[in-house]
């Protein structure tokens, strides 16, 4: 904010509004939307890239700032005039700083496994950047063009690997823009890429545009990538078109759910295509920017893809899962956006929205004494519950094996007795 902020019964007071520069807060609020907390960051112009908190309520924090900054006394000066320098911080729940520190590149995302250990992603330019006493080397050409990096630190902000990925020609960026971390430690980032190719570990991604292309990696605990997949496709005849995904969730047994957007005549989400009906327009040379969701498994097969259809431009810019597989998603459009059955109207100018994809959805048919449960067996993770009283605390797994016939999960029960209820849930 520039010169004043309230939040609730807090009220933040830029203390140096007439030159203009942002002054960063965070704030805290609990389940009912009452804010139990607020608080200036620093003095000076930083801007925050993103946020995470651990088990324990503390809060991480990463952005980039430029000349100089002070974050509740400890005074930072920035290393590169032009672009600013990023920052990875460390909160109490209380609000104390911990500690900071500065980071090589540009942070754009940041996830907190459940022992505390923290990950970041971004991209960086030079030939070396360095986190701690770790480095990772540029492979474009003389360090000009950006690598993306995912490191990984403790607790107490020590670096335990850093990776990077990305091509080696000219023009080649390639940017890490979202992460996940699953329980095992294992991390997934999505981001973009230009030019030819990128090589992820020993995975080397071809582009079909020149513009930029997405991607999705897996890497282990200790650093190594495990497999990467394209995200994407072309424009007609091979034209220039956006493919741009930059936002991950993962659900309790590690799939992984993104989101993004795409200007593509045909958009490859893994071995699933769809047809984009908005695509880069040739008679206008309009990039109509299409709206894309899809659900991976954790070891990158694509399970299911969505499309907005309609005459807009828009995009995805948050994602997330629930327990039941229900999938959120924020995004903006300006147009006609049509979501299934759903049409949302923006004629004049971008609008906000939210939207949510339904988890697997059962099926029940009965014949004579037996009913047939069934649901999808893309739904990947999830188990049958069922209950005869629809008390909360009522609910059970059922004992019954599922049985696979074509697509479906089914479930053999008795059809007798008294009322019945089923839902499907996480572990």
């Amino acid at each position: 904010f520039n010169n004043t902020c309230t939040l609730g019964a807090f009220t933040l007071i830029n203390p140096n509004p007439a030159a203009l520069k942002l002054t960063p807060f965070v704030a805290k609020y609990d389940s009912a939307g009452n804010v139990l907390r607020a608080q200036m960051l620093s003095t000076n112009s930083v801007y925050l890239a993103a946020m995470a908190l651990d088990s324990f309520n503390n809060l991480y924090l990463t952005g980039r700032f430029y000349a100089t900054a002070n974050f509740s006394g400890i005074s930072l000066v920035s290393t590169n005039s032009s672009n600013g320098t990023s920052f990875l911080a460390k909160y109490d729940p209380n609000g104390n700083i911990q500690w900071i520190q500065l980071v090589s590149g540009t942070t754009h995302a940041i996830a907190v496994d459940e022992a505390g250990n923290g990950f970041l992603t971004g991209g960086f330019s030079g030939r070396v950047a360095t986190f701690g006493s770790l480095s990772v080397t540029n492979s474009s050409l003389l360090g000009t063009y950006v690598n993306m990096f995912v490191a990984k630190f403790d607790n107490a902000g020590n670096w335990l690997w850093a990776s990077q990925g990305g091509g080696s020609g000219s023009l080649a960026d390639c940017y890490g823009t979202s992460l996940a971390v699953d329980t095992d430690g294992n991390c997934y980032v999505c981001g973009d890429y230009n030019h030819s190719f990128a090589t992820f570990g020993s995975v080397t991604l071809p582009a079909l545009s020149v513009f930029s292309n997405g991607f999705l990696a897996k890497y282990n605990s200790a650093g190594a990538a495990l497999w990467a997949i394209r995200l994407g496709g072309s424009g007609p005849d091979g034209l220039a078109s956006a493919n741009e995904f930059n936002s991950l969730a993962l659900d309790c047994v590690g799939n992984v759910f993104i989101s993004g957007q795409s200007s593509s005549t045909n958009v490859s989400l893994g071995s699933i295509t769809l047809t984009n009906t908005n695509a880069y327009n040739l008679q206008t040379n309009a990039h109509n920017l299409s709206i894309f969701a899809a659900k991976f498994d954790s070891s990158g097969n694509a399970l299911w893809a969505k499309q907005a259809l309609g005459a807009y431009t828009g995009e995805f810019s948050g994602i997330s899962v629930d327990a039941y597989d229900n999938v959120y998603l924020l995004g903006s459009f300006d147009g006609q956006g049509i979501f299934d059955a759903l049409t949302l109207n923006s004629p004049n100018k971008p609008w906000f929205f939210i939207s949510r994809i339904n988890g697997p959805e059962l099926s029940l048919c009965s014949a004579n004494s037996q009913m047939l449960v069934a649901w999808p067996t893309n739904a990947v993770g999830l188990h049958l519950e069922s209950t005869g009283d629809l008390n909360a605390n009522a609910w059970s797994a059922m004992p019954n094996e599922p049985t696979v016939i074509g697509t479906q999960n089914t479930v053999t029960v008795s059809a007798s007795g008294s009322s019945q209820f089923f839902r499907l849930s996480g572990p």
